[in-house]
């Protein structure tokens, strides 16, 4: 985050009558806000897009990924967040994976395992890409 950004709302520090190494150190920590809060009051006082009627055309007009991708600068975190949960794939291809797995998974001969068992198999094929166990190996 840009350090411009970090003093646009100033915080009053913490107050207590004892000075001592602890108050002291609450105190520096309470004058900084974190760049979440910081984020989120910046975002609270930008201009907001109008609400439109599905059926308006003006509502295919304003697309929400062009408003983060412009505002990714301004707002890093809340961009980020934005794309996970705006970029959900519309079809359902991965959970039938995921099913077909599960049905390799548990078996006639395997119908016994504890369900944590059978998620760890499965959480572990779908990461499988994430590491690589034999890489000390070489």
């Amino acid at each position: 985050m840009r350090r411009d950004m970090m003093n646009i709302y100033p915080t009053t520090p913490f107050e207590n009558n004892s000075p001592s190494l602890l108050n002291s150190l609450f105190e520096e920590a309470s004058c900084r806000m974190c760049p979440v809060e910081t984020e989120l009051r910046v975002y609270f006082d930008m201009h907001k897009m109008p609400k439109y009627d599905l059926s308006d055309p003006l509502y295919k007009k304003h697309n929400p990924l062009v408003f983060w991708h412009d505002n990714q600068l301004t707002l890093p975190l809340m961009a980020q967040q934005a794309r996970r949960s705006l970029a959900i794939p519309g079809t359902s291809v991965s959970s039938e994976r995921l099913f077909s797995d599960a049905g390799n998974v548990v078996t006639e001969k395997r119908n016994r395992l504890h369900p944590n068992t059978v998620h760890d198999l499965l959480f572990l094929k779908e990461n499988q890409h994430c590491f690589n166990p034999y890489s000390n190996l070489n």
